[in-house]
């Protein structure tokens, strides 16, 4: 696979996210030999059951229209990022209504694209992904600030780490910088960047500047493990978020559809291009729940029940995977959250399941 356009032995040869002649904190470009497994058929039945579920509130005033993500607080409350309505719905472990944040704008409290809402204790911090700035909001739903990345030119996702620090998957302002994964703490300082795959392309596929329409990076944590995917391959990035130290799978999944090449010439219009994007597996955000991290590779949108494979790995080395699995959006403590049907598919009611390891 091709990772940049430079390549550094060393770092290729130790595996390491830090090269030396480096400035501090600087990520060399390089390319990665990665392990490559081949995942066993399974059933998410088999792996899985249903401990629970919750129809989510829809008055009229307030519908959940383009649901994105999800998070569960310790008590039991939801929040959801509505990216069509532009703003962060807060629910009740009974699925009423409680909240709503934000609305479509630029000033205090308002969003452009708020798409990661996570729980920080009592308090609510939304990411957004279009003005690249964190809000805070209280229990009562009331906006206590916000805080700009001014490093990012691009954010594709955001976890908040065990010590509080924010984890950002996106693109740094300085299109020489390669890294694709940043540590910052809640002022928004820069601490540490991490894995130089910017310039990734699918196995065996010719570069293009037209990838970056299609290419995105998404993490899901394990304490100070980040799993990293980029949407247009088929492998796993592991970073220790401590030493640094990275490691790579490639997956060799059965009925896994590569991205094709560019078309010479480019796309003639947006049709082409959702055509292009819809005939071959594209890697969503990733889960890790209980032991067990899951990847969908889709095509299409996972929520809208479109076809996808989900790879799962139970441990360190035992990889599966399942073509019967219910559209997966979140986790909650030791489970998976997924919705019982498709959005879109159930009218207007929205209701998730919570699936826990048998």
């Amino acid at each position: 696979m091709s990772i940049g356009r430079r390549s550094t032995s060393v770092a290729t040869a130790l595996g390491l996210a830090f090269c030396q002649g480096c400035g501090a904190g600087e990520v060399a470009e390089r390319e990665a030999q990665p392990a490559i497994v081949a995942p066993e058929p399974t059933s998410f039945a088999e792996l899985f059951q249903e401990r629970g579920a919750v129809r989510l509130e829809q008055p009229d005033s307030a519908p959940l229209v383009g649901l994105s993500s999800l998070d569960v607080s310790a008590d039991g409350r939801l929040v959801a990022a509505d990216l069509s309505e532009t703003n962060v719905k807060v629910y009740g472990p009974d699925g009423q209504l409680l909240h709503v944040l934000g609305r479509k704008g630029h000033g205090p409290g308002e969003f452009d694209y708020p798409a990661f809402p996570r729980f920080d204790g009592d308090d609510i911090i939304v990411a957004d992904m279009g003005s690249k700035l964190v809000s805070r909001f209280d229990s009562a739903g009331e906006f206590r600030g916000h805080v700009p990345m001014l490093f990012l030119s691009s954010m594709s996702d955001f976890q908040l780490l065990p010590d509080g620090d924010y984890l950002f998957a996106g693109l740094s302002t300085d299109p020489t910088n390669p890294a694709v994964l940043f540590r910052a703490n809640r002022d928004g300082k820069l601490i540490r960047q991490y894995l130089g795959i910017r310039g990734v392309t699918p196995e065996g596929v010719a570069d293009s500047p037209l990838w970056r329409t299609f290419r995105s990076f998404y993490i899901a944590l394990d304490g100070h493990m980040a799993y990293v995917i980029a949407t247009i391959s088929d492998s796993l990035w592991t970073v220790d978020l401590e030493s640094g130290r990275e490691d790579r799978t490639r997956l060799a999944l059965p009925g896994y559809r590569p991205p094709p090449p560019i078309p010479r010439g480019g796309f003639r219009s947006l049709v082409e291009m959702r055509e292009f994007a819809a005939a071959y597996n594209q890697a969503e955000r990733p889960l890790f729940a209980d032991g067990v991290l899951v990847i969908p590779f889709v095509r299409g949108v996972v929520a809208y029940g479109d076809p996808f494979i989900l790879a799962i790995r139970q441990g360190p080395e035992r990889w599966l995977y399942a073509t019967d699995a219910p559209p997966l959006i979140g986790t909650a403590s030791a489970s998976f959250i997924g919705l019982r049907e498709p959005l879109g598919l159930g009218g207007e009611s929205i209701q998730i399941a919570f699936y826990r390891r048998r």
